[in-house]
């Protein structure tokens, strides 16, 4: 459990980086391309952009966002992953117990 809240945890601290990195280097492209960019209210679009394929060509453009994009896709990889492998782990220790 402690695994899959930490990883969770720092896909959405990559994902927070990722936002605010973007809107400092691009504010114009923030302002038009992500609805309520600058507001406090929470759209799903800020988390999406960065898998459009408009947001593409700006994220290769700088190395640092693209690398921050590059950890985000790991993390969210990795989000799904760990805790198939903690539900396997579980049954596999369910199957071996019963034998």
């Amino acid at each position: 459990m402690a695994a899959v809240i930490s990883v969770w945890g720092a896909a959405v601290v990559q994902s927070a980086r990722l936002y605010r990195a973007f809107c400092a280097k691009h504010p114009q492209e923030a302002q038009r391309l992500i609805p309520f960019a600058f507001s406090n209210f929470r759209h799903p679009e800020k988390f999406l952009f960065f898998f459009r394929r408009t947001s593409l060509p700006i994220l290769r453009a700088d190395r640092e966002l693209w690398n921050l994009r590059q950890r985000l896709k790991v993390m969210l990889f990795l989000s799904v992953i760990v805790p198939l492998m903690g539900l396997a782990v579980l049954a596999f220790a369910v199957i071996s117990s019963q034998h």
